[in-house]
């Protein structure tokens, strides 16, 4: 039985003989519906404001998976919300994870966020790390803000990071810091394993831009 294009029904089924490379869907009258081209799926219509919902049920969960390379520390994925507001070029809150592997005890990022002129941006991140024979382990978090002005001067850091970390070993040299570098104008959030030892870490990065008005 070949296959049909689509079939609307009581069933409610739709088929397609080949790759569906954009779709809308909607409702009578159509003030709002939803559009769906190559990756993106959005929210369209002719009202001003049209909200999108996402409903489970019961305890089901909501699984959102994007996948960042491998110790990669510039920031090539996650999950971004933007919100704009009247007066402001933009915002943007975003999450993410980051792994790295850490050989010794030279400070490495583990995350590391550039920043244009005219950008502020203010991330906590929660810390796993351990000996690959979890011999021992780490874990902890940082609070760090640092911002760029529109003059096209050098990325600053606000304050002192906020950092709080548990030891498995009160003697462990172990830590995690953050900090900017001014050559590539970005802020770093690192991590520091112990001499001659293999050291493996997870990082949950959740942070928040906004951009200047303009």
């Amino acid at each position: 039985m070949a296959k049909q294009n689509a079939i609307a029904n009581k069933g409610y089924f739709l088929t397609a003989d080949t790759t569906v490379t954009g779709l809308t869907l909607r409702t009578s009258p159509a003030t709002a519906y939803t559009s769906i081209a190559g990756t993106t799926i959005t929210a369209s219509g002719t009202d001003a404001n049209v909200p999108f919902t996402i409903t489970t049920k019961g305890t089901s969960a909501i699984n959102l998976t994007t996948h960042i390379p491998v110790n990669s520390a510039v920031p090539t994925g996650g999950i971004v919300y933007r919100g704009v507001a009247a007066g402001w070029s933009n915002s943007e809150w975003r999450t993410e994870q980051h792994t790295i592997q850490t050989l010794g005890d030279v400070p490495t990022a583990i995350l590391s966020i550039p920043l244009v002129n005219s950008l502020m941006v203010s991330v906590k991140i929660l810390i796993n790390g351990f000996r690959d024979d979890f011999s021992n382990c780490v874990g902890g978090e940082i609070l760090a803000t640092a911002y760029r002005n529109n003059a096209g001067g050098n990325i600053t850091l606000v304050g002192a990071p906020i950092i709080n970390v548990n030891y498995a070993n009160a003697v462990d040299t172990s830590d995690i810091d953050a900090d900017v570098d001014v050559p590539s104008q970005s802020l770093r959030l690192r991590v520091i394993g112990t001499a001659g030892d293999n050291w493996n870490w997870v990082a949950t990065a959740t942070y928040m831009y906004t951009i200047s008005n303009v």
